[in-house]
């Protein structure tokens, strides 16, 4: 904490010293109510009515200056106020300071921009799915939805002609549940523009040396287990409509097995590489002025199996402590949609001319293990919301979801079929 900190003060510091060339600050306070009513009390004993409130505190400061040099630093305090259970028993104050970005960039010469520090890296064209994004670490927030953490990387980029862009960089392995940053990976990427046509081509060298986690000690490098996966993106723009697509491709994913029944999770369970797959998806969006809607299906056959969910269908119900089976959840099911092998996606907004301050959503996702299979493990989870923003300097929103599907569906055995209402009020500056 006292590091990160520094960190912060030492960038607001270096930015108010440069401030004559260009600064920006943007920032948001918030605060969010989220409700559990239990529609189906599984797997757990007895689980009560829940009531959460939470306050987030977001800064962005970034420098600039006229020859394209750039300084970011994006930070985030972000916490529980209170926690109420039916029996009002629970209370609960603890809050974090994150530290999701912090980078220079800044140009080599005209056609090269070098990049250093943590950042989030945008690589791919999917809403619902990321398969090429091996840069950074989702994970599924219980009310801010899916959150991508910045990742260390130095990189460059070049353009030395207007429809094609090199990058390449190196960063750390953080999209394992308990990233520790212990590998250092590359990856190289090309893009295409062409009119109406988008084409990148990804190569990725993965844990080609490691380091220790005691930075002391970073001299003595051990060769990992070098791994070759390559992604493909490609989108093509039709009027309001784009059709795109995704590819990866001698790909190994860690995937969580049980391999004991101790009741300790961290000795049950083992995070294992799968054999090399070949995962896809695909989708359209449409965008108007006040319509937009997606339609996106995924396959990616290193997700679970109806038997391999099987086993942890078993190990997650025979846990004793509620708190034990949040947490293997919580490392299991990183993000909805991303359990079983078949995902599919649909997602509309409408803002409309004559509410221009309202905004209407409502997105389904459906997963399931394979064609054909018991319905038990087929889910569906659907999420409804609306939102008022006054001038980009105030929001209030309200959003309900629900999951539906048998016993061993994924938003039944990790989100115990419950309705959850997301309240936020948000003020910008």
């Amino acid at each position: 904490m006292r590091i990160l900190i520094s960190m912060l003060l030492s960038f607001i510091v270096c930015c108010n010293v440069l401030a004559a060339a260009g600064f920006e600050f943007t920032g948001n306070t918030s605060v969010y109510g989220l409700g559990y009513v239990d529609n189906q009390d599984y797997p757990s004993s007895a689980e009560h009515d829940q009531t959460d409130v939470y306050a987030a505190q977001d800064v962005s400061l970034g420098f600039f200056s006229d020859k394209a040099f750039r300084a970011q630093c994006d930070a985030s305090l972000y916490g529980s106020v209170f926690k109420l259970t039916q029996d009002l028993q629970s209370y609960s104050r603890a809050f974090t300071l994150d530290i999701n970005q912090i980078y220079v960039e800044f140009p080599m010469n005209d056609i090269a921009t070098l990049f250093a520090g943590k950042k989030v890296v945008t690589i791919g064209l999917s809403s619902n799915f990321s398969l090429v994004n091996r840069v950074n670490a989702r994970y599924q927030d219980p009310i801010r939805g899916v959150i991508t953490q910045g990742t260390g990387v130095l990189g460059e980029t070049m353009t030395a002609l207007p429809w094609v862009s090199f990058t390449g960089l190196a960063f750390f392995n953080s999209r394992d549940a308990n990233a520790n940053y212990e590998d250092i990976n590359f990856m190289i990427c090309t893009d295409f523009f062409w009119k109406a046509f988008t084409f990148s081509i990804y190569s990725y060298f993965e844990r080609p040396f490691s380091v220790n986690v005691d930075w002391g000690n970073l001299a003595n490098s051990n060769p990992g287990s070098l791994k070759f996966p390559a992604a493909f993106t490609g989108s093509a723009q039709l009027g309001s409509f784009t059709l795109y697509t995704e590819l990866l491709i001698d790909m190994t994913e860690a995937k969580y097995a049980v391999t004991g029944a101790n009741g300790n999770y961290t000795d049950d369970l083992v995070n294992g590489n799968d054999s090399v797959y070949r995962a896809y998806s695909f989708g359209v969006r449409y965008v108007s002025t006040e319509l937009r809607t997606e339609l996106e299906y995924e396959y990616n056959p290193s997700f679970y199996s109806a038997e391999e969910s099987d086993s942890l269908y078993a190990y997650i119900t025979n846990l004793s402590s509620e708190p034990d089976k949040e947490t293997v959840g919580s490392i299991v099911h990183r993000v909805d949609g991303q359990y079983y092998r078949n995902n599919a996606a649909f997602s509309i907004s409408y803002n409309p001319s004559f509410l221009s301050d309202f905004t209407f959503s409502a997105r389904n996702l459906i997963s399931f293990p394979s064609y054909g299979c018991s319905t038990q493990y087929i889910g569906d989870k659907v999420t409804c919301g609306i939102s008022f923003e006054k001038e980009r300097s105030f929001l209030a929103s309200i959003n309900v979801g629900v999951g539906f599907g048998g016993d061993k569906s994924e938003f039944v055995l990790f989100d115990k079929n419950r309705v959850s209402v997301i309240a936020r009020v948000a003020v910008f500056y």
